[in-house]
């Protein structure tokens, strides 16, 4: 028998993990139809083959209610808790440090790992029975992750407009206006790129670039969102890691459960928009060399901020990925404006000069920046109107500061 939920209006399973008739068991699921990040998070459960299942959704939107008493799902591994974030503080405050906006649609959480709106529908539906009307319409609808991502906007929109029409408030902008009403929602973006060329050596962000400027951001007030080209866990350059390369950010990044929870979770970028922050922030390491110097949704998101007026940042490598974006008129946004970023002479010290594709003070200069630095390896920064860059790691908490600064904080 499959069993699926059906909760009356505004109810459904907590955090504590209550478990009752009505929760859902996950049967008959086949090892091979899971992803094999899912298969990862599993295995790391503390229960060895039962993952933690958790679906926190808006209890007050139709859609989102019916879909959980309708979806039937398979059996297999444990039970799914569903929890009505309108009724549970604790959930919503623990996707607002995550940065999952449930007005973006629902999250599923799967051992360690979450998934958010269209990729949690998306999962979700392929582990849901084929029987029933509904069950084998939605697997027709979103069992292709790229169909699911060309249609959810559209559920979006509906979903807004039946709130809208109910007179409900979307559930995170009204505990935005309660929980947070004076603090700044900074992007930080992160590479997904981890080869160094064809060396076969790793490569990702630099660790010390997003720890400093994470907290910095953090402990004035703001709430820090992360995201990268490909979302999940982005990779970390293990240099970046070593003993000698630690700072007193890096260590607190390290033991924060909650930061490195939501690094694994970090945000596909194609799925982000600038209206939703107030400035956004590129930490460096060698793999935007690669990735987000050309990534379209990168260019895209820059080049919203830029239009918005709101601050735009980057350090180390990270200026690279400000080379392709332009103003409303057409022009580079560095042309003509004060920058900084890695250094030849650090490119050369570090000793990849003939592996990177681009060196990064070359780059700035050939696109009409104003380019300066310092001794290698010093801080330095410069900032132009909103337009704010460092030149190594030891200026990413000095940018951090400037941009804060620029916020008005």
């Amino acid at each position: 028998m499959l069993a699926y939920a059906e909760f009356p209006k505004g109810q459904g399973c907590t955090m504590s993990g209550w478990r009752s008739p009505e929760s859902r068991r996950w049967r008959d699921l086949k090892e091979s139809e899971m992803t094999e990040n899912d298969s990862a998070t599993a295995s790391k459960d503390g229960s060895g083959s039962q993952p933690r299942l958790r679906l926190v959704y808006d209890g007050e939107c139709p859609m989102c209610r019916r879909y959980v008493r309708w979806q039937r799902i398979r059996r297999e591994v444990g039970e799914l808790e569903l929890i009505d974030a309108r009724q549970d503080s604790e959930a919503r405050r623990e996707l607002t440090h995550l940065g999952i906006d449930l007005d973006q649609g629902f999250a599923l959480q799967i051992g360690e790992r979450w998934y958010h709106g269209s990729e949690a529908l998306h999962r979700l539906t392929l582990l849901g029975t084929r029987n029933g009307v509904f069950n084998r319409l939605m697997y027709r609808l979103f069992a292709s992750q790229e169909r699911t991502a060309r249609l959810y906007p559209m559920l979006k929109a509906c979903r807004n407009g039946l709130l809208g029409v109910l007179g409900k408030g979307r559930i995170c902008h009204r505990q935005h206006q309660q929980e947070s009403s004076m603090n700044s929602r900074i992007l930080m973006v992160l590479t997904s790129h981890d080869r160094l060329g064809d060396t076969g050596q790793p490569t990702g962000f630099w660790l010390e670039e997003l720890a400093a400027p994470y907290y910095t951001c953090l402990d004035a007030g703001a709430e820090v969102v992360l995201a990268s080209p490909k979302g999940g866990k982005p990779p970390l350059d293990p240099k970046s890691d070593a003993e000698e390369s630690q700072t007193e950010a890096t260590r607190r990044f390290q033991q924060d459960a909650r930061a490195q929870q939501q690094l694994a979770n970090t945000h596909r970028l194609s799925e982000v928009r600038a209206d939703d922050f107030d400035a956004i922030f590129y930490p460096g390491g060698h793999g935007p060399l690669w990735d987000l110097v050309e990534d379209a949704d990168s260019i895209r998101l820059i080049e919203a901020f830029w239009a918005q007026q709101k601050p735009v940042a980057a350090v180390c490598h990270a200026p690279i990925a400000l080379l392709h974006a332009r103003d409303a008129e057409g022009e580079p946004i560095i042309r003509g404006r004060q920058v900084t970023g890695f250094t030849n002479g650090e490119e050369s010290a570090v000793g990849l000069t003939e592996v990177v594709p681009h060196l990064v003070e070359n780059a700035l200069i050939a696109g009409g920046a104003h380019y300066s630095k310092a001794d290698d390896f010093t801080p330095y920064t410069r900032r132009d109107g909103q337009l704010i860059t460092g030149q190594n790691p030891p200026s990413s908490e000095p940018v951090a500061k400037l941009l804060l600064e620029a916020l008005g904080k």
